[in-house]
């Protein structure tokens, strides 16, 4: 039963993290609808953006970081191919679909500089496909210090993620969010069975401290004008593993989401980027003046717009796959060759959606 939990929690945190990411990026239909309002709205849908950014990437990647922990022990030929090779493949034939769809996502203008200055994007990971960049460069740099002691290797990702926040502002937006979240797949791979140790250890009076605790580093960092840091990040992604523990534990609809959305995630994320660019400008030619209107509406339509946005994914998804699109979400080849995919599944006879 406790491995059971284990593998239900760690799905739910999977699924909860790829919704905050639709959501962070349907917010932006605030600006791309005419709302009566929207002088009103769009503040509302930044602060909110504001206050989930410590807890969005940073806790997809501990997430991501605790599902690829067990393949660090396998042999090189067994993983090279899901871990390393497929990410970096999806990373290339999204970043440049979606550069083609929205080149610059989210103002939806043109993308200034040719052919080779959007390679130059592409191959440094500077396009918003970046997480699966990140997700193949994060591997690599685990396994090429797997042999080093763990805390050596924490302390490392973690002096990466403090350069950032110094440079933050200064650098590429993409290059600052990976070295801000190196440290927490890090984490999640090197530090697995203590992180969920402790997060067996649960509780309401804990989420109600580690809550309380981050509500006052964060009033703290915008009195005095802190930037986005690695402090921040942990006090938010602390609280938020300790909720996703609690509601998984007792919230069987929150299982069974966790479970439905964990192995599909990758679609979800590719594909809700069009669609979140797409949908407004038809809503925005559909919708009555009485809706355009409302207050509540727009405050709202970015929650909707995530929901639409969700399932038309899963559909797109399955279609394609009728369609012998498969490979537009694998690496073609992958499901005959022998890699981690083919793990035994953990003692209780469930196996974690990686």
């Amino acid at each position: 039963m406790a491995d059971a939990n284990r593998i239900e929690w760690l799905n739910l945190g999977k699924a909860i993290s790829i919704l905050l990411v639709v959501v962070y990026h349907a917010r932006h239909s605030a600006y791309l609808i005419d709302w009566h309002h929207a002088d009103q709205i769009g503040p509302v849908w930044e602060a909110a953006g504001d206050l989930l950014r410590p807890l969005r990437m940073p806790f997809f990647f501990l997430m991501s970081g605790l599902l690829a922990a067990p393949s660090l022990g396998q042999p090189w030929e067994r993983v090279r191919l899901k871990r390393v090779y497929r990410p970096f493949y999806l990373y290339a034939l999204w970043a440049a679909i979606l550069m083609l769809l929205i080149p610059a996502f989210p103002r939806l203008g043109p993308l200034d500089g040719g052919l080779a200055f959007k390679l130059v994007l592409i191959l440094c990971g500077s396009t918003v496909a970046w997480y699966l960049y990140a997700l193949g460069l994060f591997y690599l740099f685990c396994r090429a210090t797997d042999r080093l002691d763990a805390r050596l290797v924490a302390a490392l990702a973690l002096g990466i993620a403090v350069l950032a926040a110094g440079l933050e502002g200064r650098i590429n937006d993409f290059l600052f969010s990976m070295m801000r979240c190196l440290v927490f797949f890090a984490v999640g791979a090197r530090f697995r069975q203590p992180i969920l140790d402790w997060a067996a250890r649960a509780s309401w009076p804990r989420l109600c401290g580690l809550a309380a605790a981050a509500a006052g580093l964060f009033a703290a960092s915008d009195a005095i004008g802190l930037p986005t840091n690695p402090v921040l990040d942990s006090a938010a992604v602390m609280p938020g593993i300790t909720a996703t523990v609690l509601v998984a534990r007792g919230l069987a609809f929150a299982r069974t989401l966790g479970n439905s959305l964990s192995s599909r995630t990758l679609p979800i994320y590719l594909l809700h980027f069009p669609l979140v660019a797409a949908l407004p400008p038809v809503a925005d030619s559909l919708l009555p003046e009485v809706v355009l209107g409302s207050m509540l509406a727009g405050l709202l339509f970015p929650l909707v717009l995530s929901a639409i946005a969700v399932m038309a994914s899963l559909g797109l998804y399955a279609a394609a796959l009728k369609c012998g699109g498969r490979w537009l979400f694998d690496l073609p080849g992958l499901a005959r060759a022998g890699s981690d995919r083919n793990l035994p599944a953990p003692r209780g006879g469930r196996r974690l959606r990686a």
